[in-house]
């Protein structure tokens, strides 16, 4: 009984309903007029953002256990969805495959989102490491697992090339290109969470 709902932002009435085979765990986003959303086997969803129609899906070569739940992103006319050797970017419009992760794997399931921007996409693998790939090319570029990276189920934010995050017990701002750790502050509490930071211009 999962779908897609389109609703109507002034009163809630609903717009439209796209049924989908499984269960959506985690962020849907949009991009160029088309809502993108990934289903726990790995199925990717291009509907239209207005009349509720299908443009285009996808099969990701994800495993079947655990499911995938992690979040999706776009940026600039692509949308990045699945994880590990399934982690792909499409052409939004048309739905065309541009690469495939071939660098890294998908092992537990992780209740992260991908982060993009400044050409990098970041992604990750609870118990294992955070990734930068290339957003253009899909090759890794660096992976980060020391002082707590690895068991984080926190997303990155992104701004002017730096990735701002959270994890066990510190809070980390990290140079996207290159996943050098540029300050580690550790706190007096645990921030071991699946919270985003929020950026503003001045915080």
């Amino acid at each position: 009984r999962a779908a897609i709902y389109a609703l109507n932002g002034k009163d809630g009435s609903l717009l439209w309903k796209y049924p989908v085979r499984t269960s959506i765990k985690n962020t849907i986003a949009i991009e160029s007029g088309i809502v993108f959303a990934q289903d726990v086997q790995g199925n990717l969803y291009a509907v239209d953002a207005e009349t509720g129609k299908l443009c285009w899906e996808s099969q990701l070569p994800v495993n079947g256990l655990p499911g995938l739940i992690e979040g999706l992103a776009t940026d600039k006319g692509i949308v990045y969805a699945g994880t590990g050797k399934a982690l792909s970017a499409f052409e939004a419009r048309t739905g065309k495959l541009i690469w495939r992760n071939k660098d890294w794997a998908q092992r537990e399931g992780t209740t992260s989102t991908l982060t993009v921007g400044n050409d990098v996409l970041v992604g990750s693998v609870q118990w294992t490491a955070l990734y930068g790939n290339d957003a253009k090319t899909g090759k890794m570029l660096w992976s980060a697992s020391n002082h707590g990276l690895r068991n984080r189920g926190a997303s990155a934010a992104i701004h002017n090339g730096l990735l701002y995050l959270i994890s066990n017990k510190a809070c980390f701002i990290i140079e996207a290109r290159t996943g050098r750790i540029i300050v580690r502050k550790t706190l007096p509490y645990s921030v071991d969470v699946t919270s985003t930071p929020l950026l503003t211009d001045k915080e």
